[in-house]
């Protein structure tokens, strides 16, 4: 009998991955581990984890001595330290194309409130002023220049869609310098540097992974190179962005934004976060993958990645 634990999760029940697991001769155990000491001591006959949130170290690969593969609720893997499993021999697995829709989705619609700059009319009306003059100016989708830093599947699901909405000038920064070449829509697409986009960007989208380079790559210095009006979308990784500088620029720049899915700290310390006290900056609660239709696709699929790496 294959054992197969939740380190944790967030979902009512595990229905889900239980029917799937019921057509094979695999145990299902539910866990909500608090730390890895408490995963080791529960799950020490484990064959394979299915993980959401929990950090593992290489003290959980190496404190499971039978633990042949891991697998991710999710697209990042930063929650989970790669060269600890590989040197256990611990399989790490995610599911890295759902909710592509879902998150470039989440991404479109912050960039088509602030052209509309619908949050700000809302504002307005509330406080008693039906005036359009006051949200002067809004220009064509085709007169803004959208800055994508991540070119993977989801920037370019996010740049496929904007352009077919209008915005034909779309300025993208990745490591790989071969990711343009590909696009279906590559001559409306121009890789520059990263300080170049800042300049030029009316929006710029983030949708990387966090690694030790992404970490803090929205600072003072790069902020300091965006124009003064710029909107910064992170569907990514909090830690992407250093929210105290964020907070510095939009504060002193009212007609900047931010639409931010994902914070360093979530959920965030509501007395202390300084960012919601700013009225130029919407939130989800990391909520950009999620639709309903998705979450069932995820959780069918980290199932059935056990099953198909160990039967």
């Amino acid at each position: 009998m294959i054992k197969v634990y939740v380190t944790d999760y967030d979902y009512s029940d595990l229905s889900i991955e239980e029917d799937v697991y019921s057509k094979y001769k695999i145990k299902l155990i539910a866990l909500k581990c608090k730390s890895e000491e408490e995963l080791i001591e529960k799950a020490a006959d484990a064959d394979a984890l299915l993980n959401q949130y929990l950090k593992l170290t290489k003290v959980t690969f190496k404190g499971i001595k039978n633990l042949k593969i891991v697998v991710r609720y999710g697209v990042g893997l930063d929650n989970i330290n790669l060269k600890g499993a590989e040197k256990y021999n611990v399989m790490v697995k995610n599911i890295p194309d759902y909710c592509i829709d879902e998150v470039s989705n989440n991404a479109l619609s912050m960039i088509l409130n602030f052209t509309r700059k619908l949050k700000r009319s809302d504002l307005l009306v509330r406080g008693g002023v039906w005036d359009f003059n006051k949200i002067r100016p809004i220009h064509k989708f085709s007169n803004y220049c959208i800055g994508i830093i991540g070119f993977g599947r989801i920037g370019k699901a996010l740049a496929k869609k904007l352009i077919l909405l209008g915005f034909d000038n779309i300025l993208v920064n990745d490591i790989d310098s071969s990711v343009v070449d590909n696009f279906e829509f590559n001559i409306m697409v121009r890789l520059v540097g990263l300080k170049y986009l800042f300049a030029n960007s009316d929006f710029v989208s983030l949708s990387l992974p966090l690694t030790r380079e992404s970490k803090n790559l929205i600072n003072k210095e790069t902020l300091g190179c965006a124009k003064d009006s710029v909107s910064i979308i992170n569907t990514s990784r909090g830690a992407i962005i250093n929210e105290v500088d964020l907070y510095d620029f939009l504060s002193k720049h009212p007609e900047a934004n931010a639409g931010l899915d994902v914070l360093k700290k979530e959920p965030p310390e509501f007395n202390k976060n300084k960012l919601l006290e700013l009225d130029n900056v919407i939130f989800t609660p990391h909520s950009s993958f999620y639709a309903e239709e998705s979450l069932i696709e995820l959780r069918k699929r980290v199932a059935l990645t056990v099953v198909e790496y160990l039967i």
